[in-house]
């Protein structure tokens, strides 16, 4: 509901339409940059989990 309000309000104003859509972009980009980081750093400690979980059954066994 929120995002709708501020769609119309920005597509309203289009003194600084283009202003706001760079700005709505750059912020729609750094949104997605944070997501794959995230993403890339549960990756990764999900592999390292499986490598200590293998070298522990090694030590074990």
């Amino acid at each position: 509901m929120y995002f709708l309000i501020n769609f119309s309000y920005w597509k309203c104003s289009v003194s600084r339409g283009v202003e706001s859509h760079v700005s709505l972009m750059r912020a729609d980009l750094s949104f997605q940059l944070g997501i794959a980081c995230v993403a890339r750093v549960f990756a990764l400690i999900g592999w390292a989990s499986v490598v200590a979980n293998d070298i522990i059954s090694h030590l074990v066994s």
